[in-house]
């Protein structure tokens, strides 16, 4: 076995039998060849979440017959919609900016597939996603970047316990995504041609229009403030907004302006020409789950959105699971319901949900 992928498939040998969570994408159908190139025995499994997904789910069935794997799709429509969507519009509905595929991948992902793969005596779960899970020296589990950048999802899944983390294996976290797609080529795989898929699996363009179209509660509708509490016009619903957005509002002021706070109990939306009101030296994150074993008070960077660039800071640990986070400057729209992830280089400490803000 290579040295490189004896990393990621740590405590397997040839001849076992492993589950891959396969959608028939290019990466989980990489993901399933490397894992029988090095003499495992691959048994894939498809989670059907959407009602209308018949046409995804056959054709990854069909691709992994194909293929000479033993296949098996798991209907979680009803769960997905109100543990995943429902619980997203509720989170929007309380002016919050909710972070689904954190949650998917603690209750779905690296839960429902992992329980399922361990009731057919596999010996781990192989997922996609662009991760490391590692052994340390000492035997510990490691949560750790993966080597292309691009792809890197080690952010969404701060929230996986210990446990789960220990049972998948994630091999593509140690590739580049065009590895993949040429790996995927020079083995005839019919999804190497196929499109890149969303990040957001029921979001398409606008995720609050979409849900909203789908669950009967109707939208918060409330005021656009001023930041000295003047009214400046009537909203659409606070699940449509978040924090810092400039665009969209229909509120012109005659110069940039930002949305600063949205109030879940109020409903009102205040919209600031301050950029500066834009930026916090601090936070508290709730629901924390740390992949390490962590001191009361220590330092670490902190991603507080996919895509924003780690802000060195201090996290002190607090009562009933929460954390403050101080950082060492201040941080732009950071925003109650996402997550504030702690790193330490490339090794993912933990994390937690962003608390609203008094």
């Amino acid at each position: 076995m290579n040295n490189d992928f004896q990393t990621v498939f740590f405590g397997l040998n040839p001849g076992d039998k492993v589950m891959v969570a396969y959608s028939g994408g290019v990466d989980s159908a990489y993901a399933a060849a490397l894992c029988r190139d090095f003499g495992f025995q691959v048994e894939t499994v498809t989670m059907s979440l959407f009602s209308d997904a018949g046409e995804t789910a056959e054709f990854a069935e069909r691709t992994a017959k194909e293929a000479g794997y033993v296949h098996h799709t798991l209907d979680l429509s009803a769960e997905f919609k109100e543990e995943i969507m429902h619980h997203t519009w509720h989170q929007y509905s309380a002016g919050l900016t909710p972070n689904p595929c954190a949650v998917c991948n603690i209750k779905f992902k690296f839960g429902r597939l992992k329980e399922f793969a361990q009731s057919q005596d596999c010996k781990a779960l192989i997922t996609g996603h662009y991760a490391r899970i590692l052994q340390n020296g000492a035997g510990k589990i490691e949560l750790r970047k993966g080597v292309c950048e691009e792809k890197d999802q080690s952010y969404f899944l701060f929230g996986v316990p210990k446990e789960a983390l220990a049972f998948c294996r994630t091999p593509l976290g140690i590739l580049q995504k065009t590895e993949v797609r040429s790996g995927a080529t020079e083995k005839n795989l019919e999804a190497a041609k196929s499109k890149e898929s969303q990040d957001v699996c029921f979001g398409g363009d606008s995720m609050p229009e979409t849900l909203s179209a789908m669950f009967p509660e109707p939208p918060a509708k409330g005021n656009f403030l001023s930041d000295d509490g003047k009214v400046l016009g009537k909203h659409k619903g606070i699940q449509f907004y978040t924090i810092g957005q400039r665009k969209g509002t229909g509120v012109a002021l005659g110069c940039p302006a930002y949305i600063s706070s949205i109030s879940g109990t109020t409903r009102n939306i205040v919209i600031s020409t301050d950029s500066g009101k834009l930026f916090r030296n601090e936070l508290i994150a709730s629901g924390c789950n740390f992949l390490s074993e962590m001191p009361e008070v220590f330092t670490a960077e902190i991603r507080i959105r996919y895509r924003s660039r780690a802000v060195a800071g201090t996290v002190q640990k607090l009562a009933d699971n929460r954390c403050k986070v101080v950082f060492s400057e201040p941080v732009r729209a950071a925003a109650p319901g996402q997550t504030a992830v702690f790193y330490d280089g490339d090794r993912v400490l933990g994390g937690g949900w962003i608390e609203p803000f008094v």
